[in-house]
């Protein structure tokens, strides 16, 4: 094509214009990164260090929400989820925007280093205020908030990372390879939260001493991923000093320009919400079930273990006949469709619950 070609004279005007050096292997470096000839083992090996990174996030996030939620759940009850579920939407809020606002200013590396110290130490915080009797409950919640924003920005930075160092060609052959990793990372996170009341229980070490896996992991990674991917082709950052109005004004612009992303952030939208919806529903109902927080522990971990079985499945077996059979606008319709049904059967069991009979029915 002819940006390919002007690419490619541009590449050429580059090398002829400076003194001819030894061709270094460096990954991420253009040459290396020109077209798609890479074959899929070179890649892995590039890409061991972020699937890595991104696994070791998604376990460190979902011990620490799982934990930090079951024991806040437990110990304050429906009064829990009441707090929690409008303080995390405002923190999603709060980071989008530090993102657009701050976070895409800086080199990738940098970016990613800040970050997970500014966490690491958050969760330092929230492990003082679990230690102390008259504030474990306030600790618990402030966990549980900031392992939230974890899983939603940090692996954010990592993605950018990945599309900085690996060009559209590569990133065919090699995202599904790391979105394994994520799910796997996810899974492991969830079995080990889902399990550690069978072995701490008996050893008499308390549940929150998981927690401390947090701030370590999350400083490992900051300093151990920019090592591993230095010298690769990652992005500095556009530097611009763009204030909240503009930055929106700017998402949307580029959202609201082309139809097939409108229609994934309209249906995002929706699935976010009833997810929300339906999480919230269970914890509220299973703190009615239990008290105990290694007990609601156990049946929350194991619960988000079967939700992403079952997505898994979908995934494998079924999500490409829908995309054969319904086209990708059908197929985005799909989801929020069958999770409006599923809300009609949850009111009406909750109906049936409180021991309400509709007027309608017999």
């Amino acid at each position: 094509t002819a940006t390919n070609k002007e690419a490619l004279a541009d590449l050429i005007e580059s090398e002829s214009s400076t003194p001819a050096e030894p061709q270094k292997n460096v990954v991420g470096s253009r040459l290396e990164s020109w077209g798609d000839q890479s074959s899929i083992e070179q890649l892995r090996g590039r890409a061991r260090p972020l699937s890595w990174a991104i696994a070791a996030v998604f376990v460190i996030g979902y011990i620490n929400e799982i934990v930090a939620g079951s024991r806040f759940v437990s110990l304050l009850g429906l009064k829990a989820v009441i707090i929690i579920y409008p303080l995390a939407g405002l923190g999603l809020i709060a980071v989008a925007l530090l993102q657009i606002t701050w976070i895409d200013r800086l080199p990738r590396d940098k970016a990613l280093s800040r970050v997970t110290k500014i966490y690491a130490g958050g969760f330092v915080i929230g492990l003082i205020l679990v230690a102390i009797p008259q504030t474990t409950i306030i600790g618990s919640g402030v966990i549980w908030l900031f392992a939230d924003q974890l899983n939603f920005l940090l692996p954010l930075i990592i993605w950018t990372m990945t599309s900085d160092v690996f060009n559209a060609g590569e990133g065919r052959k090699i995202y599904p390879s790391i979105t394994q990793w994520q799910y796997g990372g996810q899974l492991t996170g969830l079995a080990i939260s889902a399990l550690a009341p069978f072995l701490f229980i008996p050893l008499g070490i308390p549940l929150p001493y998981l927690l401390l896996i947090c701030p370590i992991g999350l400083l490992l990674i900051g300093v151990l991923l920019p090592r591993a991917l230095k010298g690769s082709a990652l992005s500095q950052g556009h530097g611009r000093d763009e204030n909240v109005v503009e930055s929106l004004k700017s998402a949307w612009s580029f959202v609201g320009g082309v139809k097939a992303f409108t229609a994934m952030f309209s249906t995002s939208v929706a699935v976010f919400t009833a997810g929300m919806i339906y999480k919230g529903a269970f914890l509220s109902n299973s703190e009615a079930i239990v008290r105990d927080p290694a007990k609601l522990q156990v049946i929350y971990g194991l619960t988000m273990i079967a939700v992403f079985i079952m997505c898994g499945v979908l995934q494998k077996f079924f999500v490409t006949k829908i995309l054969e059979k319904f086209t990708i606008p059908g197929s985005l319709l799909l989801l929020p469709l069958f999770a409006t049904a599923c809300g009609i059967f949850m009111a009406w069991g909750l109906i049936g619950g409180l021991g309400i009979k509709p007027q309608f029915l017999p």
